[in-house]
């Protein structure tokens, strides 16, 4: 307890809120105190919450203490308390999001967050439960032939179950509005032997790349693929992509990403989805990879210009 309060003395930007000790524990709960902070705070919109942990610990190694200390000096920094742009409501050393990452997260699980946007999720225990179930009926929609599941998808990594679960909560909302400090776009540069300090972060809203460069991808081979025209049709219908990111944004919180949201812009076919979105509201996934709906090439173009 000694080390959190010498080290919430030193930092004047943030307020830390102490609430007890676990001998035994996970992220989940630690999730959860910092849920009800933003629960009982009586200004969500102007109080930000931040979440740190102990990133690594089980697997010491330099890499990890590198990357660790760069997501603390991040999610602890006033660009991130008091980001430039307020509509920010998450914030972070690096924010990730398909088609490079498998869904929208902060790798590591360290960040700043709005209490506003904190209070929309489900409770950290919750989102656990209906994680396991909304999982649970991708796959039953994977073997009907509506979603398509990448090699490797269905592990508990990319679903967001069990021990990942923690890091997939924070991005899984789809009013989710991020700014990062990291220019650059690969996952792996902070974790590197060599350390790199908070003399290069550079706030900007997320994303800061006008085009998505496959060389970051978590898997670029897998990901060149899909992006191929003449698989348009499996691209639309990719679990990892926005059929699938809509389709949890609904089962979860009966919500979908506005029709402005940075989603649109940024992920694979984004315009096409937005239109369709448009039409078919919280149906959307259902009618878009049901057999009858046509995803050619053409057909695709042709929605998308349509907006």
């Amino acid at each position: 307890m000694s080390v959190l309060n010498n080290l919430c003395v030193k930092m004047n930007t943030i307020q830390c809120h102490i609430s007890g000790e676990m001998k035994q524990g996970g992220e989940i709960d630690t999730l959860a105190e910092m849920y009800q902070f933003c629960k009982e705070s009586p200004d969500p919109i102007n109080r930000r919450a931040t979440y740190l942990h102990n990133k690594g610990s089980f697997h010491p190694s330099q890499s990890n203490d590198n990357w660790r200390r760069a997501m603390t000096d991040a999610a602890l920094s006033q660009r991130c308390s008091q980001p430039p742009n307020s509509t920010c409501n998450v914030c972070g050393l690096q924010f990730a999001a398909p088609p490079g990452m498998f869904t929208n997260l902060f790798p590591g699980n360290m960040f700043t967050a709005r209490c506003d946007y904190v209070n929309r999720l489900l409770h950290p225990k919750e989102y656990v439960k209906r994680q396991t179930d909304v999982v649970r009926k991708s796959f039953q929609l994977r073997d009907q032939g509506r979603f398509y599941f990448k090699e490797k998808d269905h592990k508990a990594w990319v679903t967001g179950l069990r021990r990942y679960a923690p890091e997939h909560f924070i991005g899984s909302h789809p009013y989710i509005v991020p700014c990062d400090l990291s220019k650059e776009p690969d996952y792996w540069y902070w974790q590197s032997d060599t350390p790199h300090t908070s003399i290069e972060f550079e706030w900007a809203m997320f994303p800061r790349q006008k085009k998505f460069n496959l060389s970051a991808a978590v898997d670029p081979k897998l990901h060149a693929f899909l992006l191929n025209k003449s698989n348009i049709d499996k691209r639309i219908r990719a679990y990892t992509y926005l059929a699938g990111l809509i389709f949890r944004h609904i089962e979860l919180y009966n919500l979908t990403p506005p029709l402005h949201s940075w989603m649109f812009d940024w992920l694979p076919d984004g315009p096409f989805w937005r239109v369709v979105l448009q039409r078919y509201g919280k149906s959307v996934v259902n009618v878009v990879t049901s057999s009858i709906f046509n995803r050619t090439a053409d057909a695709i173009a042709e929605i998308a210009e349509s907006h």
